[in-house]
């Protein structure tokens, strides 16, 4: 058989016939292993040949050691395990002669280079297929090469290359399908030039498929050719890229377009990459990653580079995939903490919200103990003193009036507590009828001008005419005005308030006003003012505020009724607060 057929033809052979190939054929084959070409000024090659009863104490040997290794392997990697127990073992036991080569040590390394001892193998596995043996290159053994070379009784200076298994093939090996043959021409007279077209194509740099989305990166470097290549690799791999030649740049880039990550060189020329490292740590809140480049990668650099600031350091050139992974790695890592700064804001705006709220609780308690003693008391004075002046007929009057009074207030404070609650829960029912609006206007102001009069203002209710039917239930609506009427008597301290409604035909709906001259309201608490407890901070003129309860009654009841409210308030002018309702459909 000659070199080309071999050449051609050999296939790697794992299981081999009994019978041991003659020890001068083995000879040959190990010459022909020794005219591979040096890989260094001193090439220093050995070769132990085992067979018979010295490779069968070889392999039991190997069985117990791997046996012994199997325990410790179980936390190692799936690929060392089946290099050890699958291939080293079987192909051993198998073949009947195995060729252990070994190279010399010295200070400075190995003094055969793993180039040449892939020719001095490759040259022996042709001589043993053109002798017709077979063979293979196994490495795995290397795992016990300390332990080989003591059962060997080898001396420390050599290092174990590879184990060769030879033998006669326990079946012909099949020979390798015909492949077209990829050659191209250039510059030869007899042959006609080929263009050089692949039939594959490169794929294009991707993330891999676990990772996150695609973001936007800052480059920055002086040399043009260097943003182009990274930036290419980024773009294809779909993310948003910036570049700039100039670090002094890059900080009004970065606070413009706000990049999630920067790619820069370490040795800029006006400013390095360790100082641009600092300056944007200390400009840039949060967490910016910074991917440094050199092509001076030494131990100190890295040190330098994380001293200053930045989370990783590759060196120049950069190949694409290293750079996709790193990039991809510090997104992550990016996103991660943009996470977790999200939830640490919301745990401590819930954290507020728990404070206030309990404030709030507490708050509110002493605020209606306060509210309920109030008309309690009045109620409890007038009728101590009734008894006490033995029912004088005119005192006696008055102080049921006042009584009667406290008991109202002391009955819309519950009232409006058992109902917000009710409608909270979702357990409230309405009362819908049609009913005229002007026989809520009298009502509100017959309970109302009282309020008024005491406090020295006046109460203007212009009954709407021609009559107006709401769609709704009375004495909800009868309350929302009461609310309405008694807040704006209650901070109004000259002038007076005043109550109107004007229908909306396109709409169907009536709009009810109550406007006041007391002090208004100031843009950030128009809204709060409608929610459960809230209150305008703080109460004007020293008074005391109220339980918050009543607003909060007004709006739900209208929304409720298919209605709603709103204020227009400025503050120290007063307020006017609009309630719409649906009118009566016609029959």
């Amino acid at each position: 058989m000659d070199l080309f057929e071999a050449i051609e033809n050999r296939r790697s052979v794992r299981r081999f016939r009994e019978e041991a190939p003659p020890s001068e054929v083995i000879e040959r084959l190990v010459r022909a292993a020794h005219a591979a070409p040096f890989g260094t000024a001193r090439d220093e090659r050995h070769f132990l040949a085992l067979g018979g009863e010295a490779k069968q104490r070889f392999v039991a040997f190997l069985e117990r050691r791997i046996e012994d290794l199997m325990p410790a392997l179980r936390e190692a990697s799936p690929r060392q395990v089946l290099t050890l127990a699958r291939s080293v073992l079987p192909t051993v036991r198998s073949a009947p002669v195995i060729i252990v080569v070994y190279t010399e040590l010295s200070e400075g390394g190995p003094l055969l280079s793993l180039g040449s001892v892939a020719a001095a193998v490759e040259n022996l596995l042709l001589a043993a297929h053109a002798e017709g043996l077979g063979g293979c290159w196994v490495t795995g053994a290397s795992y016990l090469a300390d332990d080989i070379a003591q059962h060997l009784g080898l001396r420390p200076c050599l290092q174990l290359a590879g184990l060769i298994p030879l033998g006669y093939p326990l079946r012909r090996p099949v020979r390798a399908p015909w492949r077209p043959l990829h050659l191209y021409w250039r510059g030869f007279p007899d042959r006609e030039e080929t263009p050089f077209t692949p039939t594959t194509t490169p794929e294009k740099p991707q993330l891999p498929a676990s990772s996150a989305p695609a973001g936007k990166v800052l480059l920055v470097d002086d040399h043009p050719a260097v943003l182009d290549c990274w930036g290419s690799a980024l773009r294809l791999a779909g993310y948003e890229v910036l570049t700039c030649g100039d670090p002094r740049e890059a900080l009004d880039l970065i606070r413009e377009q706000q990049p999630e990550l920067v790619v820069a060189d370490a040795l800029l020329p006006s400013l390095t990459g360790y100082q641009l490292c600092r300056e944007v740590h200390a400009a840039v809140p949060g967490l910016l990653p910074i991917l440094l480049a050199t092509s001076s990668y030494t131990a100190a650099d890295e040190a330098y580079a994380l001293a200053s600031g930045a989370d990783a350091l590759v060196d120049k050139p950069v190949r694409a995939q290293t750079l996709l992974a790193h990039v991809d790695s510090l997104l992550r890592t990016k996103r991660l903490y943009d996470e977790v700064q999200a939830q640490k804001e919301a745990i401590a705006a819930a954290h507020a919200e728990l404070q206030r709220l309990e404030q709030a609780q507490v708050n509110l308690m002493e605020m209606i103990v306060h509210d309920l003693r109030t008309p309690l008391t009045s109620i409890m004075g007038g009728l101590n003193l009734v008894v006490d002046q033995q029912f004088e007929p005119k005192l006696t009057r008055e102080m049921v009036e006042m009584a009667l009074s406290a008991g109202n207030v002391l009955l819309g404070l519950i009232n409006d507590l058992l109902d917000v609650s009710r409608m909270e829960s979702g357990e409230q029912t309405l009362s819908l009828t049609d009913f005229p609006l002007s026989d809520i206007f009298r009502q509100v102001e017959n309970l109302s001008r009282g309020n008024a009069l005491e406090r020295g203002l006046e109460l203007t209710v212009t009954l709407p005419e021609p009559e107006i039917l709401v769609r709704g239930d009375a004495d909800f609506t009868r309350r929302i005005l009461m609310n309405l009427v008694g807040n704006s008597l209650k901070f109004t301290f000259e002038g007076g308030v005043t109550v109107w409604a004007e229908v909306e035909s396109k709409e169907g709906m009536v709009a009810i006003h109550v406007r006041d001259t007391g002090v208004g309201i100031p843009p950030e608490a128009q809204e709060r003012i409608f929610e459960k407890f809230g209150q305008v901070e703080p109460a004007p003129r020293g008074q005391r505020r109220g339980t918050g309860l009543g607003l909060t009654f007004v709006r739900m009841a209208a929304e409720a009724m298919g209605g709603s409210v709103r204020v227009e308030s400025e503050v120290g002018k007063g307020s006017t607060f609009t309630v719409r309702l649906p009118l009566a459909q016609p029959d």
